[in-house]
């Protein structure tokens, strides 16, 4: 019988590998006497059935699964040691307002109309805040502090320019009623001064994580049987979480503050590095052996 070059070379890989029945293997022995082609391309085949298999895999595998786990617990001790940071920079940096007394800081009037405000060498940082009252008169409002971290750095004597049109300055004592230090006095501030109070802003943001944590929360469990909107459920779930503990960590339980633009910025700082923590901590759980 003279079979075609198609048919034998389906039975090729049959034959090299010896499970061929013993009439398909004769008939294959018959063509490749004859089929110099065939012939070549089994040989090809038997060289390949003849290699030994690549005994490194497994091993590459284990390789890449330690490098895996290395990586991941690099990352996590690195996230760890960020929000360690955070929070002791966040309470270093922490500042400390003064009350006014009459050796805290000194108003002197330049040659060009300027004035010029000198504080206590314990002074390391301050804030003015300009802003026109309802008669149109120019005041400035001069806060005043000092922080660990400026302490430890040194930071020298603190001055501070006051513009020539300024009507008044005043000082402000976080809880207490804001005093003129210098200029006119308003014709309102005989009805009373001002208090300076602290921001809400956090208040609001830390209950709305809180909200947003119970909600999703319970997303989660409703839908924990759906593997796909339970995997999005569960790394939203951590955002106001991350956010809550961020809070703490800069701010312990207190959500009023006077330096509210600083202290938000130090929460999500805080709070992107825990989010990192935690969606780690949660891939390493999910990877443990589990046991039977």
């Amino acid at each position: 019988m003279n079979l075609s070059c198609d048919v034998i070379r389906d039975l090729l890989p049959l034959y090299t590998e010896g499970i061929a029945s013993e009439a398909s293997a004769a008939l294959v022995e018959a063509h490749l006497e004859t089929c110099a082609v065939c012939r070549k391309k089994y040989e090809s085949m038997k060289t390949k059935s003849a290699m030994p298999p690549d005994s490194s895999l497994p091993l590459k595998k284990v390789r890449k699964e330690i490098r895996k786990k290395k990586n991941t617990a690099v990352l996590l001790a690195a996230m760890a040691v960020l929000v360690v940071l955070i929070t002791a920079f966040a309470y270093l940096s922490a500042p400390e307002y003064f009350p006014y007394s009459e050796n805290l800081l000194q108003v002197t009037e330049l040659d060009d109309g300027r004035g010029l405000v000198s504080f206590h060498e314990e002074v390391t940082g301050y804030h003015m805040t300009p802003y026109s009252d309802e008669d149109g008169l120019a005041q400035v409002e001069i806060m005043a502090w000092r922080t660990t971290l400026d302490q430890w750095l040194n930071k020298g004597p603190q001055t501070a320019r006051i513009a020539a049109d300024v009507d008044t300055i005043w000082y402000c004592t976080p809880g207490e009623e804001n005093r003129i230090i210098a200029g006119r006095v308003p014709d309102w501030y005989e009805n009373g001064g001002v208090i300076t109070l602290p921001r809400l802003v956090l208040n609001y943001y830390a209950a709305i994580a809180v909200i947003g944590t119970v909600l999703i929360g319970i997303a989660w469990i409703l839908l924990r049987k759906r593997r796909t909107a339970a995997q999005v459920l569960e790394k939203v779930f951590y955002l106001p979480v991350a956010y809550i503990i961020g809070h703490i960590c800069v701010k312990g339980l207190t959500t009023t503050s006077y330096s509210a633009a600083r202290d938000l910025f130090l929460i999500l700082l805080a709070a992107f590095a825990v989010y990192g923590m935690i969606l780690t901590a949660a891939d390493i759980v999910k990877h443990l052996p589990k046991k039977d």
